[in-house]
């Protein structure tokens, strides 16, 4: 569909709206509305799809308006009609709501965080997209995930996990988990720390950094550059010494936001 026929069905489902259409005068729209919906998760995947894909400034500014637009989009739907699932729509049509969602800022996924919970109970999404859902949105704003989807890759190649808050997975099975050197659950009574140390040119991690605490070692890097620890939790300033043969260098770090986990990269010269 071109830019501009999606456009014109867009401006045609918001002069319904303003004309107070109401559900059953608007069920000839749903083939417009799915085809609109479809066109959304269509562009949606071809930009994810490229595994290859080197994100320049310039490609990262085109999916920062093409989100912004479809997050517009969805909100003109979602007023309309609200979450649409099959058979009224096509899976990829209902699918485009939650993509676009999932995607979004912290502010725009608390928004409809209630309405992807209920699409899951309705079976218009599955139960994993609301895990991935509520576990991306804990992630972003620094806190223990509950159902074990999340994991990060640093520069160096270094893959961890985020941990699981044991506090909210009482008499819930543990999903099985990945095989590695992992940090997996914590709870509110501890940090998380993660420490990723560079060389000067940030090309690859200094192995066996030695890792200091308030003037106590608590332990070295990989061989990759990466450190990581579960810490008492604090709010207050520590201190973060990093040694490696004559290098040293001394930073600071504090949880002012009481965040379940903080990730540092640190450059050693």
């Amino acid at each position: 569909m071109e830019k501009t026929a999606k456009h014109k069905i867009l401006l045609s489902l918001i002069a319904l709206l303003a004309a107070g259409t109401v559900w059953g005068q608007a069920k000839a729209d749903f083939k417009e509305v799915n085809q609109y919906l479809e066109q959304i998760y269509k562009e949606n995947q071809n930009f994810q799809s490229s595994k290859k894909r080197v994100f320049t400034p310039e490609i990262l500014a085109r999916k920062q308006i093409m989100e912004s637009t479809h997050q517009t989009e969805i909100d003109s739907i979602f007023k309309l009609y609200g979450w649409l699932k099959p058979p009224l729509i096509s899976k990829k049509a209902t699918q485009a709501y939650f993509l676009v969602i999932q995607q979004a800022d912290i502010p725009y996924q608390q928004k409809y965080q209630n309405e992807v919970f209920k699409a899951a109970q309705e079976r218009a999404i599955k139960a994993s997209d609301y895990y991935l859902f509520t576990d991306r949105m804990r992630m972003l704003q620094n806190k223990y995930q509950i159902f074990g989807t999340q994991a990060k890759t640093d520069d160096a190649g270094n893959f961890y996990f985020i941990p699981i808050d044991t506090s909210l997975v009482s008499g819930r099975k543990i999903p099985v988990l990945p095989d590695g050197d992992y940090i997996y659950f914590s709870g509110p009574q501890f940090v998380t720390l993660f420490l990723h140390i560079y060389n000067e040119a940030m090309t690859e991690g200094i192995p066996q950094a030695q890792i200091y605490l308030d003037g106590e070692k608590i332990g070295e890097t990989n061989d990759k550059g990466f450190f990581q620890k579960r810490l008492s939790r604090f709010t207050n300033s520590k201190e973060i010494k990093i040694r490696k043969n004559n290098k040293e260098k001394t930073i600071r770090i504090t949880n002012s936001k009481n965040a379940d986990w903080l990730d540092q990269n640190i450059i050693l010269k």
